[in-house]
């Protein structure tokens, strides 16, 4: 809960890009999805709040691996793959 927690305060409080936009629906749904996980609560089977906490990790750039399990290797990866040394532009567009 506190990765995810995390995840939005970045979000929040940090200059993304000129279009980027937190959906805040998604996020109140995410959130509250992974609230119930954090106490404790059961999944449901087929829980359409999963579903939405899965689209709002993806719609807005983030990594399960990184709020599930604190790993930052997904992340480190994919910058690195817009990196000089990978013959990207140096920056994320």
């Amino acid at each position: 809960m506190a990765r995810f927690e995390q995840v939005l305060e970045a979000l929040r409080a940090h200059y993304i890009s000129d279009n980027f936009k937190l959906d805040e629906e998604a996020t109140a749904r995410a959130l509250n999805y992974f609230r119930d996980r954090a106490a404790g609560k059961p999944e449901p089977e087929n829980d359409p709040e999963w579903d939405a906490a899965l689209k709002f990790v993806y719609d807005h750039g983030q990594s399960l691996d990184w709020i599930y399990d604190g790993n930052p290797l997904v992340m480190i990866c994919k910058l690195a793959s817009y990196s000089v040394a990978a013959g990207g532009v140096g920056r994320v567009a």
